[in-house]
């Protein structure tokens, strides 16, 4: 689990330029896409559990 938070805050940190350097629909774009793919990392780790 720990490691998932790693990676979050690198991919946060990351983010933050591309942030400061393009408009606002750019990043609903990405926090979409994000969203998704944390829902399915998410799904696949409960799977992968049991």
């Amino acid at each position: 689990m720990k490691d998932s938070i790693a990676l979050f805050l690198v991919f946060t940190l990351l983010l933050i330029p591309l942030v400061l350097l393009s408009g606002i629909e750019f990043i609903i774009k990405i926090l979409l896409m994000t969203g998704i793919a944390v829902s399915l990392g998410v799904q696949y780790a409960l799977i992968s559990k049991d």
